[in-house]
């Protein structure tokens, strides 16, 4: 079973009530607006655009027109032959993983292996529909590094069937290696294994200043593996929380069982949503998108710079991210089994006004250090000092 959290959000709640004002959000889910530049022209477009369907119904089975868009897109942008079967939009990158693990147990898959970190619902998805659950931890003292005979081995062990992964490493923003990467789908290759990979948060990065659903290299390599399901969100990483939806890829027979319970599970969509994610991938308009993303990243880039240098000289570092918006702040010496999370956070929440997230909450394994989530798309300059200067003189580390 998953770790009790409750504190994490009862804290909030109690400051809340006694404060009567929000604290800082270190770990936000949200972005600072001053610190992002939107397409705002494309959504008023898609917003002001009128239709005959404009107050029907819209499953994730009857979008073919929008699917047939994001196919060509993709075969067309990133060398990767699809059809718009092998194409599904769920409403969000949550609702697509609770989707594709419901399709895989109603297939009969049973045995889950979940690569951590990860996203916690996906744990408690699999709990909730009673699957045997294993997991394959990996560390930050080596830099999240898959060994992959490791891994072989305790798939053979335990008869495993379907394994999910990250990409990049939750919230570190570290992609997975293509060595790793291919070695992984070679196991579930010789396995035949079911691989779904979690990309919603891989599609900034940094290096090659770009937006993208899936690394075109990574995409290649998942042609060769036929039991996959890929979840991506191009809105997500253009931070439309509220218009936000997901792209799903997966051979031609997983998504028609996934639309399938789509319509019963998550009814249906806003056609504003539809509308973003269509104008998003015509011609076009993906160089505009790209262009606001290097925007993007060079803000995300700029925050990270400003928190490396300020934390230089303390017990305190970053994990090298290369891709999305948040990084971990990590202790070099204190791991997370050695200090007590809910005291360390009540403190700097309570005494410093400043909120976080533990690593643990997402996933992160009792050997790794000690680390907070760090939202890089956030106006830092106002609490910069006040955070450092609380982190080191924090009684519980």
């Amino acid at each position: 079973m998953r770790e009790d959290f409750s504190w994490v959000f009862s804290i909030y709640r109690e400051y809340k009530k006694s404060r009567g004002e929000e604290p800082q959000f270190l770990s936000d889910w949200d972005v600072d607006l001053s610190k992002v530049v939107y397409p705002e022209t494309l959504i008023d477009s898609a917003t002001n655009l009128a239709g005959d369907n404009e107050y029907l119904h819209l499953f994730s089975e009857d979008l073919h027109s929008q699917k047939k868009v994001i196919a060509n897109h993709l075969s067309k942008n990133q060398d990767y032959q699809l059809t718009h079967k092998e194409v599904c939009i769920s409403l969000n990158p949550t609702n697509g993983l609770y989707l594709t693990i419901y399709s895989l147990v109603k297939l009969g898959i049973k045995r889950f292996m979940v690569v951590t970190p990860a996203y916690y619902p996906i744990i408690e998805t699999i709990d909730d529909f009673g699957g045997n659950l294993s997991f394959f931890h990996l560390n930050d003292h080596n830099n999240f590094w898959f060994n992959l005979e490791k891994l072989n081995e305790q798939i053979s062990e335990q008869y495993i069937e379907a394994l999910i992964i990250t990409d990049p490493v939750y919230s570190a923003g570290i992609p997975i290696p293509i060595e790793e990467f291919t070695g992984i789908i070679e196991i579930c290759q010789k396995k035949s294994l079911w691989l779904i990979v979690d990309y919603s948060l891989g599609g900034l990065d940094w290096n090659n200043e770009s937006v993208n659903h899936i690394k075109r290299e990574k995409l290649s390599k998942l042609n060769k593996q036929e039991k996959k399901v890929v979840i991506t969100s191009l809105t997500k990483n253009l931070f439309l929380n509220n218009l936000k939806s997901s792209v799903i890829i997966g051979e031609s027979k997983i998504i028609e069982r996934i639309e399938g319970l789509a319509g019963n599970v998550s009814g249906g969509f806003c056609i504003t949503q539809l509308r973003v994610l269509d104008m998003f991938h015509q011609n076009g308009n993906f160089d505009l998108i790209n262009k606001l993303a290097i925007d993007n990243i060079k803000s995300i880039k700029q925050n990270y710079s400003l928190l490396k240098a300020a934390i230089l000289g303390t017990g305190w570092s970053l994990y090298p991210t290369s891709m999305g918006y948040f990084t971990m702040l990590f202790h070099k010496e204190k791991l997370l089994k050695e200090v007590n999370s809910k005291e360390f956070f009540t403190e700097l929440l309570i005494t410093n006004h400043i909120r976080g997230l533990p690593s643990s909450y997402f996933g992160y394994y009792q050997s790794n250090y000690f680390s907070i989530r760090v939202n890089l798309l956030k106006e830092m300059r106002s609490y910069l000092p006040r955070l450092i200067s609380s982190i080191n003189i924090n009684k519980h580390l």
